[in-house]
């Protein structure tokens, strides 16, 4: 279903059974673009809710739904089954892995890298820039109002508490809270208050687990200094530009 109150700009390429609500901007041309310069894909079964803006360059994989009156700057790469919830602005060259959610009312930084399954909650910052990249690992969960520093890694499956700043790298399987947070206690042992299951978080596989901290010990060389397209459109675009 698309409405007819739309825009959509030259050298988009919709898959099959995409929704478009009133009032949605498609394709639009960053500055130091022309319109139809850059491709835009948006996967089959998406979602694109009323009032947003999706500037050119991205790559949105299949089921990706957005929120009303969301912004996705040019050059994101967004995989299978993502969200960006309403209000949020991403600001380009962000990479979001399959499963990867984006709560409502956040700002997300240039060249975040969310990992698969992870979740950012509502008014949530990443201050993330090209050489200093925001990451949130496999299934790691920020609460509500959590601020990441440029630079900072939140590992794999770390709940972090709202309202908490994080300048620290997080350490995987931890719950992160407090000011300064501090990692009080292996998520494995969180009990849910609700007794609906016995426990939210149940432990990896020992190899997976150890694979997941040397991953966290060296982020710097397998996460940090993007290259590829995103890299490569960030300088096509002017680099340090205002955007938008």
């Amino acid at each position: 279903m698309i409405q007819d109150t739309y825009q959509l700009f030259p050298n988009v390429k919709l898959g099959k059974n995409v929704t478009i609500q009133d009032w949605a901007v498609i394709g639009l041309p960053p500055p130091g673009a022309k319109p139809g310069e850059l491709e835009t894909v948006i996967g089959d079964n998406s979602v694109i809710r009323s009032h947003s803006v999706i500037y050119a360059g991205s790559k949105i994989g299949p089921r990706f739904q957005t929120g009303h009156r969301i912004v996705l700057g040019p050059g994101m790469e967004i995989g299978e089954g993502c969200s960006v919830g309403t209000g949020t602005v991403v600001l380009g060259f962000s990479h979001m892995e399959n499963g990867a959610k984006i709560h409502g009312h956040s700002t997300i930084g240039e060249f975040s890298l969310l990992k698969s399954g992870s979740w950012v909650g509502p008014r949530c910052f990443l201050d993330s820039k090209l050489h200093k990249p925001c990451i949130i690992a496999s299934d790691a969960i920020l609460g509500a109002k959590v601020y990441v520093a440029p630079g900072i890694r939140v590992g794999e499956k770390v709940l972090v508490a709202s309202s908490v700043s994080l300048y620290k790298d997080a350490t995987p399987y931890r719950l992160f809270a407090g000011n300064p947070p501090r990692g009080i206690l292996n998520v494995t042992k969180l009990n849910c208050p609700y007794q609906l299951i016995e426990h939210p978080y149940e432990p990896d596989a020992p190899e997976i687990e150890a694979i997941a901290k040397a991953n966290h010990r060296h982020h710097q060389s397998i996460d940090k200094n993007p290259q590829g397209w995103r890299h490569d459109l960030w300088h096509q675009l002017g680099s340090n530009s205002q955007l938008y």
